[in-house]
C-alpha cells in the first residue's frame, strides 16, 4: 500500500460543485494560537455550510488519510460543497502528519478540532448535539480511534461525537497488521506507531470497543481495495456488534481505495446516499 495511492485526488476537484446559496469559512484555527505546539498551517478547519434556516442541522466532521505522513483539507472541498448542498454543515480539519509526530498527538488534533467544532458550530447553523465524525483510510482510524478511545478523556474534554462513519479506513487493528505484514510500507509505519506491540494495541481502535454504549458505526469498503482493510474492517464491525452496540458494514461493488473516497465527488453516487440517511437518522440521547 502507498501513501500516493492512498490519497492523492486531482486538484480539479476542489474547484467544481461551487453554489452561491453555499458559504465557506476557510482557515480558521481550532487550537489557541499562543501555544506552542500550534501550528498555523495543520491546526485549521474549514467549513460549508447552507444559508442559515429556522432549525440546527446536522453537522459531519471529515478527516482525510494519507498514510498519517501526508494529506490536506484542501483537497476535499468537493465533500464540503457537495454535503452543504445537501443541508449538511460540513467541517474539513487538517491535523498534524508524522514524522512530525505519533498517531496518538494526530488524535489529540482531531479531537480539539471536534471540540472545537461542539463549541462553536451554532454560528454556523449547525447543532451541536448532531456531530458526526467521518475519515478515510488514516483519517477513518483517527475518527474511530477518538470515537471509542480516551483521547477527549486526556484532554478532560466531553466527547461530543453521535454517529461516526468509516470509509475504506486504514489501521483498525495495527497488532494484526504489523503481526503479518513486514514490508517497506509497514516498516515505514513504525514512525507513526513505534515498534512497540503495546502501543500497536492501544493505537488499535478494535481494541477499545465497549460492552455497549458505543455510538453507532457505519462502516464502508471496496469490494477493490486492499485486503488488510476489508478483513480489518469486517471484524471491526463484528466486534461492534457483537458486543452490543450498531454497525453497519457496506461493500461498494467495483470501488478500489482511491475511488472510496473519489466517489463522494459524483452526484448521487450510492454511499453518499447511505451517508446521507445515516445522518438523518435518529439520534441517541445526549451524554452526560
Amino acid at each position: 500500500m502507498k501513501s500516493v495511492v492512498l490519497l492523492t485526488l486531482p486538484i480539479f476537484l476542489t474547484s467544481f460543485l461551487w453554489s452561491t446559496n453555499i458559504r465557506k469559512s476557510k482557515d480558521i484555527p481550532y487550537k489557541d494560537k499562543t501555544l506552542n505546539e500550534f501550528d498555523p498551517d495543520r491546526h485549521i478547519l474549514d467549513i460549508f455550510y447552507p444559508e442559515p434556516g429556522e432549525n440546527k442541522r446536522e453537522v459531519l466532521v471529515f478527516v482525510h488519510g494519507g498514510s498519517w505522513n501526508t494529506g490536506s483539507k484542501n483537497r476535499f472541498h468537493f465533500i464540503g460543497n457537495r454535503m452543504a448542498k445537501k443541508g449538511i454543515v460540513t467541517v474539513l480539519i487538517n491535523y498534524r502528519l508524522s514524522p512530525s509526530v505519533k498517531y496518538d498527538k494526530m488524535a489529540e488534533d482531531c479531537a480539539a478540532a471536534t471540540d472545537w467544532v461542539y463549541k462553536n458550530i451554532s454560528k454556523f447553523g449547525g447543532d451541536p448535539k448532531k456531530i458526526t465524525v467521518a475519515g478515510h483510510s488514516a483519517g477513518g482510524h483517527l475518527v474511530a480511534l477518538i470515537t471509542l478511545g480516551n483521547t477527549f478523556k486526556d484532554l478532560n474534554l466531553n466527547n461530543p461525537i453521535k454517529k461516526t462513519i468509516l470509509i475504506d479506513a486504514f489501521g483498525l487493528d495495527m497488532v494484526s497488521y504489523f503481526e503479518q505484514y513486514n514490508n517497506n510500507y509497514s516498516k515505514s509505519l513504525r514512525a507513526v506507531f513505534t515498534t512497540d506491540p503495546r502501543i500497536w494495541r492501544k493505537a488499535s481502535p478494535i481494541y477499545h470497543i465497549p460492552k455497549e454504549g458505543s455510538v453507532p458505526f457505519l462502516v464502508f469498503t471496496g469490494s477493490k481495495t486492499y485486503k488488510t482493510i476489508s478483513e480489518s474492517s469486517e471484524m471491526f464491525c463484528h466486534k461492534l456488534n457483537e458486543s452490543g452496540n450498531f454497525c453497519s458494514l457496506k461493500v461498494i461493488k467495483g470501488r478500489n481505495h482511491f475511488g472510496m473516497i473519489a466517489q463522494l465527488y459524483f452526484r448521487n453516487n450510492p454511499m453518499g446516499r447511505d451517508i446521507l440517511s445515516f445522518l438523518k437518522e435518529p439520534y441517541f440521547p445526549e451524554k452526560e
